[in-house]
């Protein structure tokens, strides 16, 4: 359980508390005992509410990101337990005076609650859809993003100046291009690996001829894989 996650739960559990002494304490008087202690209930409800949302939002597996993401969920369990608040202590205490019939905080709670759960599944799902899209994104990313990295690491790392001057280019050229993946570039992404390894070896054994040659290669992979991408869009 996460430290962030023993807090809420542990202001839920502060709060449960504070609420049963005040209902309990208080000498309201209850005209009607089933509407109190109905009333009662459904505050215990959306205080379990807080909990469960918590827990959805701050579970150990999450990231930063999806903790982010999920602030408008707990903002709209925290409404729901405000709105809840004020209609259970007004029935309470207007069946102080008169006897409220049981199906009138029945009736009312059903809807705030109704409500709150729409909105909490709504803000839920546009969370889940944000993080999957960024997901995807990621994946689709993740070709061109780690291979600049590698591309970078040839940088000055031959005595031949010219040669030197190629790969720089080269290492623009991968940082510029379209990051964006898709099963149609899986072929020849594949071969520009499999050629900037060759690459790599060449460049680090100092084999300036057969080197100049794989760069040549690779530029022209990766203009083809360029252009494919523009054909995607």
């Amino acid at each position: 359980m996460s430290k962030a996650l023993k807090i809420y739960f542990a202001i839920v559990a502060i709060l449960a508390i504070m609420v049963s002494v005040l209902v309990f304490v208080i000498p309201f008087d209850k005209k009607c005992y089933a509407t109190f202690i109905t009333s009662y209930i459904f505050l215990l409800v959306s205080l379990l509410c807080q909990g469960y949302v918590a827990f959805l939002v701050f579970k150990k597996s999450s990231s930063l990101k999806s903790k982010i993401y999920g602030i408008p969920v707990i903002r709209v369990s925290m409404i729901y337990l405000m709105i809840q608040f004020i209609s259970t202590f007004a029935i309470i205490a207007a069946n102080a005076f008169v006897c409220v019939p049981v199906w009138i905080p029945v009736c009312i709670n059903i809807v705030i609650l109704g409500f709150a759960a729409i909105g909490i599944l709504l803000t839920s799902a546009v969370k889940d859809f944000i993080e999957s899209v960024e997901k995807e994104e990621k994946q689709r990313t993740a070709f061109l993003n780690n291979f600049k990295i590698e591309v970078e690491s040839l940088s000055n790392k031959t005595s031949d100046e010219a040669l030197n001057k190629d790969i720089y280019k080269f290492i623009e050229k991968v940082k510029y291009s379209d990051p964006m993946s898709s099963d149609k570039l899986v072929d020849i992404e594949n071969e520009i690996n499999v050629k900037y390894m060759e690459l790599k070896e060449l460049v680090l054994n100092d084999d300036i001829e057969n080197a100049k040659k794989a760069l040549v290669e690779i530029n022209d992979l990766m203009d083809k894989r360029n252009r494919i991408c523009k054909l995607e869009k």
